[in-house]
């Protein structure tokens, strides 16, 4: 299972029955939703399907960027 971003690029917030289209979907489970946008959870062929059978959206794998290791500061000198 590949998690998958779709996100409405309509006026708006996403029309609530492409919502319910997207849940409805079989082999794909809804992770999170905001206004605009969804992560699904799904097979690759169910992830690809999503964008056909929805207009107005647009549908991408997700990406994840690590976090860069924070550097080390120098520690100040006892009275030199």
């Amino acid at each position: 299972m590949q998690r998958y971003v779709l996100r409405f690029t309509g006026q708006g917030s996403a029309p609530a029955a492409d919502l319910k289209r997207i849940s409805a979907t079989a082999g794909v489970s809804v992770i999170d939703t905001a206004p605009r946008m969804v992560l699904v959870e799904a097979s690759g062929l169910a992830g690809g399907r999503l964008a056909e059978l929805l207009d107005g959206w647009v549908c991408v794998p997700e990406t994840t960027v690590p976090l860069p290791e924070p550097r080390r500061r120098a520690r100040p000198s006892d009275g030199a």
